[in-house]
């Protein structure tokens, strides 16, 4: 995990590095607690970049 953000929720904001079939990527997902568990678990509210696009994404948000 790269970092995780909280929202005022409770639910997490994290950014995750992951490796699949030889390709680096770059996800960031929403996290919800799992009342019965306690367990942190993903949702289905984010995105995936591949790691090669995070320069660019990096000058964007910079642009902002």
């Amino acid at each position: 995990m790269l970092t995780v953000s909280t929202k005022a929720n409770g639910d997490e904001v994290r950014v995750l590095e992951q490796t699949y079939r030889g390709k680096t990527s770059v996800h960031v997902r929403t996290f919800y607690e799992d009342k019965r568990t306690g367990e942190m678990c993903p949702t289905k509210k984010g995105v995936n970049f591949d790691r090669d696009e995070i320069p660019a994404l990096i000058a964007a948000l910079q642009e902002v």
